[in-house]
């Protein structure tokens, strides 16, 4: 291993969210530009301090909220770096590609965002021709496939194929989610849900149920991704970046991916303990998506 990884050069020196929802009715410009703020003066700096941005996916509409372009000129930044684009990994990758910029010098103060209006921006249709869609949804849409809880599903019931997995197993994952969210003031739903609530809800996705889904919302996070040696007056203390893993070593595909017991994190996780002398066993706290029960 290097003797330092240029992730370690990067730290985490603010992050916020904007209001979140189920339908607020409002721009994903003006959600993304109350989160940029919001992150901004938690990291102590002001928008002058700013130059590098990062967003996934990049473009507008109801799963980008804002483009990096809106918020770049709504907030007349003055950059040395910007990135934004759809074919990354995932939302981290937004993250992952900052605090490379950082570690190599390209910027020191790196506003990264991901919005949504999911909840307001009503459901994503594709056309019957095809035309503008991208090529792998010509072998998804015919058969009903449009949504992800379509392609997580069979995650899911190849797991339960293979394993034995059953949905009570999912249920507890949801009904743990729910348990967390009491606790979120952000949270949508947060009343107590039982076992016979997961189970008697409709399917939407067999073996998914309403309780395994994704919730639609609306809303925007952003944080500051800054150079340690920028990151001083912080108010509060910065997150040092250890490491990063960005392998993605299987086909780039939802429902040909060469293991349906596994996803994508698979490889990325591989490579993170491959740039870090810690282990498992070190770490204290796991911050995990988890949008559906699989």
């Amino acid at each position: 291993m290097m003797d330092e990884p240029l992730e370690r050069r990067a730290v985490i020196s603010g992050a916020a969210q904007s209001d979140i929802g189920r339908r607020l009715h409002r721009s994903g410009l003006d959600l993304t530009i109350e989160a940029a703020l919001r992150a901004i003066d938690d990291a102590g700096l002001t928008v002058d301090d700013i130059d590098g941005l990062s967003t996934y996916p990049g473009s507008g509409g109801p799963f980008g909220g804002a483009s990096g372009a809106e918020l770049h000129d709504a907030l007349r930044l003055s950059l040395n770096w910007r990135d934004g684009g759809l074919e990354t990994s995932g939302q981290l990758g937004a993250v992952h590609k900052a605090v490379l910029a950082v570690g190599a010098g390209l910027a020191r103060h790196v506003l990264v965002f991901r919005t949504v209006v999911e909840g307001s921006g009503g459901p994503v249709r594709a056309s019957a021709a095809g035309g503008g869609m991208p090529p792998a949804f010509r072998y998804l849409i015919p058969y009903g496939a449009a949504s992800a809880a379509n392609w997580v599903a069979c995650y899911a019931n190849r797991h339960m194929h293979d394993y034995g997995t059953t949905r009570e197993q999912l249920g507890a994952v949801a009904i743990n989610a729910r348990n967390h969210a009491a606790s979120n003031p952000k949270a949508i739903y947060t009343e107590p849900m039982t076992m016979e609530d997961y189970l008697e809800a409709r399917l939407v996705s067999e073996p998914f149920g309403l309780y395994d889904c994704d919730v639609p919302c609306d809303g925007s996070t952003a944080v500051v991704v800054s150079h340690r040696d920028h990151a001083g007056d912080a108010p509060e203390v910065p997150i040092q970046v250890n490491a990063l893993g960005t392998a993605h070593r299987g086909r780039p595909s939802w429902d040909q991916f060469d293991d349906l017991t596994t996803m994508g994190m698979r490889d990325s996780a591989a490579s993170l303990w491959e740039r870090t002398e810690l282990t498992p066993e070190d770490v204290d706290t796991a911050q995990l998506y988890d949008g559906f029960s699989w």
